[in-house]
């Protein structure tokens, strides 16, 4: 059950750090925990592209007491063997209940002594490990079974399974979709060509009164091409314009620079999503965010400047249920990133928080994931009192760039701005 009076998350009321000691656990092997632990983070160019080992100690919190730890540890065995003993043909939410708690062990930590063996967590693990495949599924019966082997090891790293659910089979659509327009075509071809917004069709009417501003928007618009289709207008990148965003580190972005859509930024290489808020690989982590706050993140993502709580994606439900938790490939992959040290790109969108820009998205640096765990947070929509968990990750601003005030007072130019507010109008 979801806690009732719960006002703050963990990661907000605990600022302490300790290393893990040493555990009592029925393999009788050695005991392998976190014990390396930074609580600011430095970048230099060389290191911002590296890629550490994957066993790389992660970062330890300590979130709960030792009875408090004990209880989670209980909850988590109750619910897979509920699970478990459940005769009837598993669902797919059953499936996912077993995953997602996979997951949580794999990066639990095990901070206080003989938690791991009062808890006898390992007993609904060594069931699953014995199940059928065809009853729980191939994958989930991997995942407890490498994570058995890490257990009889003695390894207690905070570290994510090798093993990882199949991706989602449903792609993103890559063309951006804007807004409706009053000119628009709904017999036209979304798959058309399309026209490449180009500076000189405002100019020959005198568009533009300002020189600055004209060259802004001829910037901030290059390589945009302008499609209808079905009464929408679709912002898609023209071809040989679009730079690769799949680097870790800046990807040779200087701090601050802004963007009026996504799109644009996809289009210089900073976050390479048409639409998402998260852009990476599993395998390899997350190169970049978007932080763009939005209806259902009010009581989950919180930003302090150089240090802020983001959601893993499907992160809030918009219809009012209380949903399982989902750990989706998104939220995998910030997961790969913590465990593996790589920075991340922060850009922020308009109305996130103070620290955001005005108008439009702005890149403001590289972010190290601190740590992440579930959380709890009011159902949007839902009834009274009703609360779902879900994914939040701590972030924490890499030290030895320039500072965000310094940053804002900046970016964006009003130049910028007016050359995004001519177009706002124009389309």
């Amino acid at each position: 059950m979801p806690p009732q009076n719960r006002k703050k998350t963990f990661f907000e009321i605990t600022r302490g750090r300790r290393a893990g000691p040493m555990h009592v656990n029925p393999y009788n092997r050695p005991l392998i925990t976190n014990s390396s632990n930074q609580r600011r983070h430095s970048i230099t160019s060389s290191a911002a592209t590296a890629t550490p080992a994957i066993s790389a100690a992660a970062i330890t919190v300590s979130k709960f007491s030792r009875e408090g730890s004990l209880k989670r540890l209980q909850g988590y065995r109750s619910i897979l063997t509920q699970v478990l003993d459940n005769r009837g043909t598993p669902s797919k939410s059953d499936q996912q209940v077993l995953i997602n708690h996979l997951l949580k062990l794999s990066t639990y930590g095990f901070e206080y002594p003989d938690e791991f063996e009062t808890s006898q967590i390992s007993v609904p693990v060594e069931r699953l490990c014995d199940s059928s495949p065809e009853r729980f599924g191939k994958t989930t019966v991997s995942m407890a079974q490498e994570l058995r082997e890490r257990w009889k090891t003695g390894d207690f790293r905070k570290r994510m399974l090798e093993t990882l659910p199949e991706p989602d089979p449903t792609p993103e659509p890559e063309d951006y979709y804007y807004q409706s327009g009053p000119n628009s075509d709904s017999n036209s071809d979304s798959d058309s060509e399309g026209d490449v917004i180009d500076i000189d069709d405002h100019n020959n009417d005198g568009f533009f009164k300002d020189r600055d501003m004209s060259l802004e928007y001829g910037l901030m618009l290059r390589g945009i091409v302008r499609r209808w289709g079905n009464n929408k207008q679709y912002l898609t990148i023209a071809d040989g314009v679009q730079r690769p965003s799949n680097v870790f580190g800046h990807n040779d972005i200087p701090v601050g620079t802004w963007w009026p859509m996504q799109v644009c930024a996809r289009r210089d290489g900073a976050h390479g999503a048409p639409v998402a808020g998260i852009y990476g690989q599993v395998s390899e982590g997350a190169f970049s965010i978007v932080s763009s706050g939005g209806i259902g993140y009010e009581d989950s993502d919180k930003d302090w400047g150089n240090e802020l709580l983001y959601s893993g994606s499907n992160g809030h439900n918009r219809k009012g249920d209380a949903v399982t938790l989902v750990t989706t490939n998104d939220t995998m992959k910030l997961m790969r990133s913590h465990e593996q040290k790589k920075p991340v790109r922060v850009i922020r969108g308009k109305g996130a928080s103070k620290w955001a820009p005005s108008v439009g998205l702005r890149y403001d640096g590289l972010y190290m994931i601190e740590s992440y765990d579930t959380a709890w947070r009011k159902v949007p929509n839902g009834k009274a009192g009703q609360q779902e968990e879900f994914w939040q990750f701590k972030m924490v601003r890499c030290e030895g760039q320039e500072p965000l005030e310094s940053i804002i007072e900046r970016s964006p130019t009003m130049e910028e701005k007016g050359a995004y507010l001519t177009y706002r109008k124009s389309y």
